[in-house]
C-alpha cells in the first residue's frame, strides 16, 4: 500500500515512522529547495540557505553566511553528492524533537530556539 502526503508516496513502513515523526495533526507543508553540489543529507536533517548562493545546506548555527538560519528540515534523504539537487523539504508541521538529526555539539538550547521564525514545531509526541 502506498499513501500520499503533500504529493509525497510514503510505504506502509514509512507511514508507521511518521506516525511517530508528527507530533500533531496540524498540516505539513513542503517547499522546493535546491541543495548544494557535495550535501548528502539524510531525512529530518535540519536545513538552512547559504545567503550568497541561495542553496540549501545543512544547518550550522556556528557560521555567518545564512546557513545559521533555519529554514527548514529534509523530508527524504538527499544525495547532492555530484550536482545541485532540487526537492521538497517540510516547511511547516510538527515534528518529534527526538527523531531530528542534530549537527554534532548542538546544544538543547541551540534545538530549543533554532526554529523561531519558521512554521515548524519540535516537540516530545503526546503519547496518550
Amino acid at each position: 500500500m502506498v499513501v500520499w502526503l503533500g504529493g509525497m508516496a510514503l510505504s506502509n513502513m514509512t507511514t508507521i515512522q511518521h506516525k511517530t515523526w508528527f507530533t500533531r495533526s496540524n498540516s505539513v507543508t513542503f517547499q522546493s529547495v535546491t541543495f548544494a553540489s557535495g550535501e548528502v543529507l539524510a531525512a529530518r536533517v535540519v536545513v538552512a540557505r547559504v545567503k550568497a548562493t541561495g542553496k540549501a545546506v545543512a544547518w550550522d548555527p556556528n557560521v555567518v553566511d545564512g546557513s545559521q538560519t533555519v529554514i527548514g528540515l529534509t523530508a527524504q534523504s538527499v544525495d547532492a553528492s555530484a550536482s545541485d539537487k532540487t526537492t521538497s523539504i517540510y516547511k511547516s508541521g510538527a515534528f518529534n524533537i527526538d527523531l531530528v538529526i542534530w549537527p554534532d555539539g548542538v546544544t538543547e538550547a541551540q534545538k530549543q530556539g533554532c526554529f523561531d521564525g519558521t512554521n515548524i514545531n519540535v516537540e516530545q509526541p503526546n503519547e496518550g
